[in-house]
Formats: structure tokens, sequence, C-alpha cells
């Protein structure tokens, strides 16, 4: 799930529009993957109630090699 920030808890920063936090609950038995880069990962995003938690956030590095 891409997201604009995450943090250590599990929760992702998004676009304000909804769209995964709509989409994440109907997919009861899906492992809920965030990926970012090492800049998006905050010490806390600001939710709300309807927000959904990932199961793990995978964080890598921005370089190419």
């Amino acid at each position: 799930v891409p997201g604009l920030a995450f943090d250590k808890s599990g929760y992702r920063l998004g676009r304000g529009k909804a769209y995964y936090d709509r989409l994440l609950p109907r997919l009861v038995n899906a492992y809920k993957l965030g990926v970012g880069f090492s800049f998006q990962l905050l010490e806390e995003v600001p939710c709300e109630p309807h927000d959904e938690l990932l199961d793990e956030v995978l964080i890598g590095s921005p370089e190419i090699l």
C-alpha cells in the first residue's frame, strides 16, 4: 500500500481521499503491507478512527543501485 508517510505503529498518511481505508477492510485475508522510503517513516502520523492499520511497513533506500 503506498502512502505519503508511515509510522512504526503501522499507520499511513494518504492523500485524504480514504481510498485504501475503504478498500482494505474488504480484503479480510490480505496481508496489508505499506511500502515507502526511509524519509517517509515518521514517529507518528495523524490518524482518525476510520484509518486502517497496516500489518507491516517495508522501508527501503531511495538510492538506485
